[in-house]
């Protein structure tokens, strides 16, 4: 665990805080029967009696893996990775400042996409546990596919660093248990002892609010951020990260109100101890001058250029650059061909038959489901399926169809893909644009935010892999947007995805380049995006479509300060308000929601089929339900791996309304939230049908959930 915080003036909500936690944690482990069975004698003195709980007490912190061990020895960058022959510059940068960084309180890493971050951010990660004496982690970020490819990054880590001593890795997420390699390391109490292998995920830490305890921990943002959320033991988490290391990945990728609860929290993990280390590939400079400021310290450095690292300590910031792997490594794109193409099938189609002619891998990445699904439909129509093998993922999947689906993309598109030839297409929604370490020969992208135009394209050549032909060099196809009849650009459904003032500005800022020069061309064009600058043609509007920016940007982040804590510098009180908001309550009305993302409402689903008179699980019948019987958890398991979630407003207001949780399901904590949809049979069209007023909610295997009008 973590040393006390240093009590500075104003510090009370910090000191509150932190033996909110401690007391809170002690309070559980002295009232765990696994740790302190029920013991009376009339005959045992007090004095032995407490010996008895001290002996107690010392098995439980043994058994949580939070006992005093020397430190892992110092070791070279190449020792701690020995699946990389030669570092990249960023990570020998880090390796050669690893003593005067590990001393810093903030290190933020800024890099062009797949130049070993993550291996850098880990790297810096043991030296400052070594420095302060301590070990431990949390690492964040967006999503749970990247969290749990993470995990299996951090498992082959500890594999490698070969511990002595026991340590306790967890996945952090609300789907954790549905990790198969997360089930693996899962130990109780009881099998605790005498296990051969050194890293566990002990089952005392899966309980949500003790989750962050866990000496090392892989998961979501969404962990942190509500810690400063004023949710029941919010202290707890806290206490958590407190005296950790926070590696916090794709920090540019948050939206205004993430990113107020981000600086938030920033600041709390400052005042308890906590060393920081942020990573992005595409920052704007207003942003990295906020998170500093967040932090609690001033840029008093000239900023040097990108790719660079700055850090934070009690003395100031301080910042330099290093070169890019694309500027020292052969293998490497120092350019990425940028073209646009038209809206159309018949464009798009011509695009794959010309390119993929000799083989190779394409992605197409487009930013809603719905055209994902559109795209896909109208490509396996349009090519010889016996010739192009073509694969379809997003989030509207069950989550077991998902998880297959995600592994075998892995497979296919990954840093160890099967060197096979053929033609593969992979159409996908933004699952695939951050942290997933993929790689394609090609890519068309609807248009974006230039920041995420440029993480789409780190997705291309990111791997040293052979390369057809008509792709040996990396390209973006661009989707243009439609043009009404005064020449002014409309992005269809992506402008219910992302900002059109800053879709705007994207396309003015990339529409004359051909191509984009790594690493030299990166921050140029996101400052130009990002910037005041409201310069373009008069019909675009600029000025208005930045004024209605400014006033959602506004309307978002006083959304998230209503809903905070205070600040670690207030007094206390440390409740911004005396609501308690509800963490895992979606009925609950949505200014009472301890919501980490602005995100529109959505109810939570489990897919049943209906087979005559009973339900079944699985689609062929095999695996029968009762729903008035309590299930257990290898049921449960079964259950979430038919989880589904829908946005669409009828639909989630309609099973809100209609649809109960069944009983049996809201005695467990892990179901009680998801309500049934029990699907029929259509043999006309081959798939399974779920009718509601005027919407069909189809659910067909390959396609994922599909949700429109009625016939």
């Amino acid at each position: 665990m973590c040393d006390t915080p240093e009590v500075a003036e104003k510090s009370e909500s910090i000191i509150t805080v932190f033996l909110s936690g401690l007391s809170s944690v002690a309070d559980w482990i002295s009232s765990s029967t696994d740790f302190f069975p029920y013991y009376c004698s009339k005959y045992v003195p007090v004095g032995d009696y407490h010996k008895i709980s001290e002996k107690r007490a010392d098995h439980a912190i043994k058994h949580l893996n939070w006992e005093s061990y020397d430190i892992i020895r110092e070791r070279t960058f190449l020792e701690a990775f020995n699946g990389i022959s030669r570092p990249f510059p960023l990570q020998a940068m880090v390796s050669d400042l690893s003593q005067e960084l590990s001393q810093s309180g903030l290190v933020i890493i800024e890099a062009p996409m797949g130049e070993g971050k993550t291996e850098a951010a880990l790297y810096l990660m043991e030296t400052m546990n070594r420095e302060t004496g301590r070990d431990g982690a949390f690492i964040a970020l967006p999503t749970q596919a990247t969290s749990n490819q993470m995990f299996t990054r951090m498992m082959n880590y500890f594999d490698e660093r070969k511990d002595e001593h026991r340590i306790n890795l967890a996945l952090i997420h609300g789907q954790a248990m549905l990790s198969d390699d997360y089930q693996r390391l899962v130990v109780s109490q009881s099998l605790s002892e005498g296990l051969e292998g050194n890293l566990v995920a002990n089952e005392w830490f899966n309980y949500k609010k003790r989750s962050l305890l866990s000496p090392y921990g892989v998961g979501t943002i969404d962990q942190a951020l509500l810690g400063v959320l004023p949710v029941k033991h919010f202290f707890v988490r806290l206490f958590g990260l407190a005296g950790k290391v926070v590696i916090l990945d794709e920090v540019h990728a948050y939206d205004v109100y993430m990113s107020t609860l981000l600086d938030l929290l920033l600041k709390w993990l400052s005042a308890l101890g906590a060393k920081v280390i942020l990573l992005s590939a595409t920052l704007p400079s207003v942003r990295r001058r906020q998170l500093i400021g967040a932090f609690g310290n001033e840029s008093s450095e000239p900023e040097t250029v990108y790719p660079r690292i700055t850090w934070c300590s009690e003395k100031g910031s301080k910042s330099i650059s290093f070169q890019s792997a694309a500027q020292t490594d052969e293998h490497r794109p120092k350019r990425i061909d940028i073209r646009f193409i038209d809206d159309k099938d018949d464009a798009l189609l011509g695009i794959l038959t010309e390119t993929i002619s000799d083989g190779g891998r394409v992605a197409i990445l487009r930013n809603t489901v719905n055209s994902a699904q559109e795209t896909y439909r109208m490509i396996k129509e349009g090519l010889d399926q016996t010739e192009f093998q073509v694969e379809l993922l997003h989030a509207r999947y069950p989550f077991l169809d998902r998880k297959y689906k995600e592994e075998s993309v892995i497979a296919k598109f990954g840093r160890k893909r099967i060197p096979n030839g053929g033609k593969h297409i992979l159409v996908a929604t933004q699952v695939i644009e951050q942290s997933l370490d993929i790689d394609f020969d090609m890519m068309v992208s609807d248009m974006a935010p230039i920041d995420l135009l440029i993480q789409r394209s780190g997705r291309v050549h990111r791997h040293d892999n052979k390369r057809p032909l008509k792709m040996k060099n990396p390209c973006l196809y661009i989707i243009k947007p439609q043009f009404d009849e005064l020449g002014v650009p409309g992005f269809g459904p992506s402008e219910f995805v992302y900002s059109r003032y800053i879709l705007l500005k994207s396309y003015l800022s990339i529409i004359e380049s051909k191509s984009i020069l790594i690493p030299a061309d990166i921050e140029r064009l996101v400052e130009e995006v990002y910037s005041e600058s409201t310069v373009g043609p008069d019909v675009y509007r600029l000025e208005e479509e930045k004024s209605r920016w400014q006033s959602e940007v506004e309307k978002d982040r006083k959304e998230a300060e209503k809903k905070v804590i205070t600040p670690p510098d207030y007094d206390l009180p440390w409740l911004a308000t005396n609501v308690i908001l509800k963490e895992d309550e979606p009925t609950a009305h949505r200014m009472l929601q301890a919501l980490t993302r602005l995100t529109r409402p959505n109810v939570s689903l489990i897919c049943l089929y209906n087979q005559g008179d009973r339900l079944s699980i699985d689609k062929t019948g095999e695996e029968w339900l009762n729903l008035d019987i309590v299930p257990d958890l290898a049921i449960v398991k079964r259950l979430l791996n038919n989880a589904i979630s829908i946005s669409d407003s009828k639909v989630v207001e309609y099973f809100n309304e209609r649809i109960e949780v069944p009983q049996s399901w809201a005695k467990s904590s892990l179901l009680r939230n998801h309500r049934p949809i029990i699907f029929q049979w259509d043999g006309d069209n081959n798939n399974f049908i779920y009718t509601i007023n005027n919407k069909l909610i189809i659910l067909d295997e390959d396609l994922g959930l599909i949700v429109e009008n009625g016939r």
